[in-house]
């Protein structure tokens, strides 16, 4: 699945401020939509020091990511000019990676366009 990447600290923190937010246990979905009438999605992760140092941080990313890999394209088409943060929490580390997945699902499907 393609999705563009969220880069600038502007966006971050205009989705904290604007954005709805959606909660599973091993992360939170911060959602809005683009303000600049994107093709695709745009998703940005983020992991804070809660999650403990670099290496569990960076960890809590790519598990993140890669489960978002594991969705189905369709699913994530239709928030074509989306755009997400999906911060991680202390449980990314932990879960199992089948349950990650499907806490993205059932998020992504509640997630009312």
């Amino acid at each position: 699945m393609q999705y563009d990447k969220l880069k600038s600290s502007t966006s971050f923190a205009q989705l904290r401020r604007n954005g709805g937010s959606f909660v599973a246990p091993a992360f939170v979905i911060l959602t809005q939509q683009s303000s600049n009438n994107s093709e695709k999605v745009k998703v940005g992760f983020t992991a804070s020091k809660k999650i403990g140092n670099a290496i569990k941080r960076s960890t809590a990313r790519r598990r993140l990511r890669a489960a978002l890999q594991e969705i189905p394209p369709e699913t994530l088409e239709q928030f074509n000019g989306y755009e997400f943060n999906i911060i991680a929490r202390a449980k990314s580390l932990t879960i199992d990676f089948e349950k990650l997945v499907f806490y993205f699902s059932k998020t992504l499907n509640n997630i009312d366009k």
